[in-house]
């Protein structure tokens, strides 16, 4: 028969354990993503929990600020980190004038600790989002590496900051429904990964890097020269007026490369998305590249600045093939098979005369990853490091996807 243990033997067993062990359990807890406060749930358990918890500086150094958070604890827990980096979230995504006071006072809080900011993640409303900007703009932040600004109301588009960055530590920026400039272009020069969803191609533009109504009008080098990811989704609200586009970044180190959904409604924009389409595919280093819902002048300027016989590179020393998969009406599609042709330098062991469907492809493809996690091997060739897929509806261009 089973008895449930009583809590003074449950108790009892919770505080047996050694400290070392402890710590690996607040460890294990504190990366679980199934607890969104994992340090207060930690120092719940019993007394001795507790104070091991409290004496566990790294347990204390993420920061969360919400509706339902209190702020009262907040001075607390930056007292617990010591002086270890700070991961700061910020989710308020419904402005609240009851809650807009504390935030006021939380802000005024963090403020004092701005150099251990390592990471900072904002995802709110328009006026937030300002509030944010007029308190911190201008103050250095030596030890960010990572900030993102997500603004998740239907408000105008904002242009926020300067923002002071450490270019040999700022690395990766997000922007979502909104934008942002740094207080001179030169620190930018350590950015690694950008992502821009429903922001702005100025971002990527030297000229107007800085700002949008006086865009710089003078020829200069890329200040973005060590950026290796780019992601580049939704419409480019960017100014036509001003100079031409200028890549604000070096193609010599880029990666990856994913575009996504963007729209050309002017001529100036087309002529920017070609320059940015001819820089970033000019890349040497390119190994990933990802093009989904291209359509109209976008994807006519994409089709034309895409090399025939454009196949990225790869990193590996290694013999490799790709793998082609396309649905029968692709060639008819895809001006004159230009895209069926991106392929045309590949390795081949064989070739099936007549190539498989693009869902025989996936099904294929996911099948011999789950039995090797590796490359592919269907339809009478084989992949050892880059897949290949190209799939088209009756008008519209969906992706073009290269994975390694």
């Amino acid at each position: 028969m089973n008895y449930p243990l009583p809590d003074f033997h449950r108790q009892r067993n919770l505080d047996s354990l050694s400290d070392e062990v402890l710590r690996r359990i607040f460890g294990y807890i504190q990366s679980s993503a199934d607890t969104t406060h994992p340090e207060i749930l930690i120092a719940s358990v019993t007394h001795h929990w507790r104070e091991l918890a409290i004496k566990s500086p790294s347990l204390w150094t993420t920061i969360r600020i919400n509706h339902d958070r209190q702020i009262s604890v907040l001075s607390d827990i930056l007292l617990r980190s010591q002086n270890l980096p700070l991961s700061i979230y910020v989710r308020l995504d419904a402005f609240r004038y009851r809650f807009f006071t504390e935030y006021l006072v939380a802000i005024d809080i963090l403020i004092p600790h701005v150099a251990r900011w390592q990471l900072l993640s904002v995802t709110a409303t328009n006026p937030v989002l300002h509030l944010l900007s007029g308190r911190i703009h201008l103050l250095p932040m030596p030890a960010l590496e990572h900030f993102e600004l997500v603004q998740c109301d239907t408000g105008q588009i904002q242009h926020l900051g300067p923002f002071i960055f450490e270019p040999s530590t700022f690395h990766t920026l997000r922007l979502e429904r909104t934008m942002m400039y740094a207080a001179d272009a030169s620190l930018l020069a350590g950015l690694t990964h950008i992502e821009l969803k429903d922001s702005s191609l100025a971002m990527l533009d030297e000229h107007k890097l800085l700002s949008l109504e006086y865009p710089n009008l003078e020829a200069r080098a890329p200040s973005m020269v060590a950026l290796r990811h780019i992601v580049l989704e939704g419409s480019n609200p960017a100014h036509d007026r001003g100079p031409a586009y200028s890549p604000s970044f070096s193609p010599a180190h880029l990666t990856s490369l994913s575009i996504a959904r963007l729209a050309a409604p002017s001529m100036d924009l087309v002529q920017a998305l070609s320059r940015f389409y001819g820089t970033a595919l000019s890349a040497p280093a390119l190994r990933y590249l990802s093009i989904k819902e291209i359509q109209g002048h976008a994807l006519v300027m994409l089709l034309s600045v895409l090399p025939r016989g454009y196949t990225p590179t790869s990193g590996t020393p290694h013999a490799r093939g790709y793998r082609l998969g396309w649905d029968r009406r692709s060639r008819a599609k895809c001006v004159r098979g230009r895209c069926v042709r991106a392929c045309t330098c590949a390795h081949r062991r064989s070739t099936d005369p007549q190539p498989p469907s693009y869902s025989e492809c996936m099904a294929d493809a996911e099948a011999y990853r789950a039995r090797w996690g590796g490359g592919v091997a269907c339809g009478g060739c084989v992949v050892v490091c880059v897949e290949l897929i190209v799939s088209f509806t009756d008008n519209n261009f969906i992706s073009l996807l290269l994975l390694l």
